[in-house]
Order: C-alpha cells, then structure tokens, then sequence
C-alpha cells in the first residue's frame, strides 16, 4: 500500500517505522512534519507540526507511545500520539 500526504522529492531517503500492535506507520516528510498513518486504510490519521526542516526518521516507542523524530534543523522531537486528536 502507498502512504500518501507526507512530502518526498525522492531526494532524501525518509525513514518510517510501524506503531503500537503494527496498526499505525509513522514517518518524516520534508515539509517538517511528522505523519502517522493508519496500516489498514492509509489514511493520514495526525500530523505532527514543529521541526524547521527535513524529517529524516521518526521512530514508536512501543512502551510509552512515546515518537522521537530527527530533523536536518539539527533538532530532535518528541510526540505523543494520542489516537483521540484529529488531524
């Protein structure tokens, strides 16, 4: 399945990584923002707004539903999924 909405000029190798109980992917995208896709409809179901840059990666902890995301504004973020918020 392909998971739309982020942004990637296939000039940046952008890494995602599955969720809690793999239901979710969550992943960078060079508009700054940190995507969290549902797995079964690949609807974008948050995105996660604060880095300057480029995200690389954003990695689940799958104990704390805790994402740690990493920017090329040489910053790193921490997110908190809360499945009740809305995009």
């Amino acid at each position: 399945m392909r998971f739309k909405g982020h942004q990637n000029t296939y000039k940046n190798l952008i890494r995602a990584s599955f969720g809690p109980k793999q239901a979710v992917i969550v992943g960078g995208s060079e508009d700054g923002y940190v995507y969290i896709w549902d797995i079964e409809t690949g609807y974008v179901l948050q995105k996660l707004g604060g880095h300057q840059g480029t995200v690389y990666q954003a990695v689940w902890n799958p104990k704390q539903g805790l994402i740690a995301s990493c920017s090329d504004d040489k910053s790193i973020g921490t997110w908190w999924y809360d499945p009740s918020k809305p995009l």
